[in-house]
């Protein structure tokens, strides 16, 4: 007889609670996802020289959500929260991302929202996420919310789950009105992720690669973000999905917001 298998048994961190009932307690929604591939190559040389002149760092997500922010402006119903036969468009674009902190040693990932982000630049935001980074994981909102969340009984999660569901301020107050995640930092080489969409809008950052592309009636190696874009298809359909795509697209491909990056023109 064989012996037995070595194993170890370890607790569900409490500030995974509310992702696990996320998708126990809420029906699934009908998501149409777009993968995309977006020339970054002159975006990434932008940044990468003003980061040498200047000796500071810029966020990529930071500069995605100014991006992301923009393009839903243009059309605020594909970012909209859906109540029944009702759509609820905010004017204030709350971008939700994912800020790695370390805690005893460990890196934790949490939620922070860059509140009104189509109402705000890139060197704000990149502020403000650096702020998020290095903010005690005991003393935000989030965690410590999930804390007191976790201690509640299954049925009272369920409850509160599903008046959350109807009651749109408040998610907006909790989870922002679109997100951005990313599995391209965690790795290296092209590659998309295929989230489960919690919000009406999100993207996913995957990974970069380089291949060839045609610039000016020439052959390039340039690169390459994949980018996934989800869509909740009870509120966007694929025309406008399209076209927010090739907003999105453009307003990257771009270099959107990072106009202060360049250096000052002497006349």
């Amino acid at each position: 007889m064989s012996a037995s298998p070595r194993f170890t048994v370890a607790a569900v961190p409490r500030y995974r609670m509310g992702t696990l009932d996320f998708f126990h307690y809420l029906p699934p929604r009908p998501v149409i996802h777009g993968l995309i591939e977006v020339d970054i190559t002159d975006v990434l040389r932008t940044i990468h020289d003003y980061e040498a002149r200047t000796g500071e760092d810029i966020s990529f997500v930071a500069f995605t959500a100014y991006c992301l922010a923009r393009a839903i402006e243009a059309d605020k119903a594909v970012g909209a929260f859906r109540v029944g036969r009702k759509l609820i468009i905010y004017d204030d674009i709350d971008v939700n991302v994912m800020v790695e902190r370390e805690v005893d040693g460990h890196k934790v990932v949490g939620n922070h929202i860059l509140r009104a982000a189509n109402r705000k630049g890139v060197p704000e935001m990149c502020a403000e996420i650096r702020t998020a980074q290095t903010q005690s994981v005991r003393k935000t909102r989030s965690i410590n919310m999930m804390r007191w969340y976790a201690r509640l009984p299954g049925f009272v999660r369920a409850l509160m789950l599903r008046y959350l569901q109807s009651h749109t301020h408040l998610w907006k107050e909790l989870g922002g009105t679109t997100g951005i995640t990313s599995v391209g930092m965690f790795g290296e080489g092209a590659g998309w992720g295929i989230p489960m969409a919690l919000v009406g809008l999100m993207l996913t950052l995957g990974g970069i690669g380089k291949k060839p592309g045609i610039v000016e009636e020439r052959i390039e190696i340039r690169d390459y973000l994949c980018i996934t874009v989800s869509f909740d298809h009870t509120i966007t359909d694929g025309a406008p999905a399209a076209r927010f795509v090739n907003r999105l697209q453009a307003l990257v491909e771009s270099g959107a917001g990072l106009e202060f990056c360049h250096p000052a023109r002497k006349d």
